[in-house]
């Protein structure tokens, strides 16, 4: 699915790679490299013991964040009076949908996503004997509940996948989704306390993700 995802990438696509346990590691930079990105996905070695899956996300948007907020040379530019096109920002997650050490609740990653305008999508890789849509009950049934919360707060989805195609056509909807993005303005309620958000299409076929809302109040949103 990481292999699919890195070969959709458009000439001014741009996409970090990292690697998480109980610590979050980038084994990658942010580039359009496409072999650069493979190369550092074979390094990687895969987790033993305890994740802490809800701090990575966390961690990881925050840093996207960061990246956008800079030029290519390091200089921080200012998005209201740049002339260059919003950059458009997701995390993706390649997982197996276990958390065992976070210090964050999932609730409170979704608030630190939504809150910086980063979707979440996930893509739960697991075995079929625990995929949730087969077995609604256990640890992988209540994990993947946390984790589609998390991701439609942010405005993104959970995938999960028990099989290589299944992991192909969640990786193709994920493309999919980040090619159709769009920024939508409009002037935050000054008065304290979350407000929620729905965007609607007269298209009853057009499925339309957005994030649940935002925190009101102070400087606005």
């Amino acid at each position: 699915a990481a292999l699919q995802i890195f070969t959709a990438l458009g000439p001014r696509d741009e996409v970090a790679l990292y690697a998480f346990d109980t610590q979050l590691e980038r084994v990658a930079h942010f580039t359009s490299d496409v072999a650069r990105l493979e190369a550092a996905l074979d390094e990687v070695v895969p987790p033993f013991g305890q994740t802490s899956l809800y701090d990575a996300v966390a961690k990881t948007a925050q840093d996207a964040v960061a990246r956008t907020a800079r030029g290519s040379a390091g200089d921080l530019k200012s998005i209201a009076g740049s002339d260059a096109a919003p950059q458009r920002l997701a995390v993706v997650v390649l997982t197996d949908g276990i958390d065992t050490s976070s210090r964050f609740s999932p609730q409170q990653v979704s608030g630190i996503a939504s809150g910086i305008d980063v979707p979440v999508y996930v893509l739960a890789v697991m075995f079929s004997i625990d995929d949730p849509g087969r077995f609604p009950a256990g640890q992988a049934a209540k994990s993947s509940s946390e984790l589609g919360s998390l991701s439609r707060w942010t405005g993104g989805e959970l995938f999960t996948a028990s099989s290589p195609a299944q992991s192909d056509i969640a990786a193709r909807r994920i493309i999919d989704e980040l090619r159709h993005q769009y920024v939508l303005a409009f002037e935050a309620s000054t008065q304290p306390g979350w407000r929620p958000v729905e965007v609607r299409s007269r298209n009853r076929g057009h499925v339309v993700r957005v994030r649940a809302g935002y925190m009101a109040g102070g400087t606005g949103a």
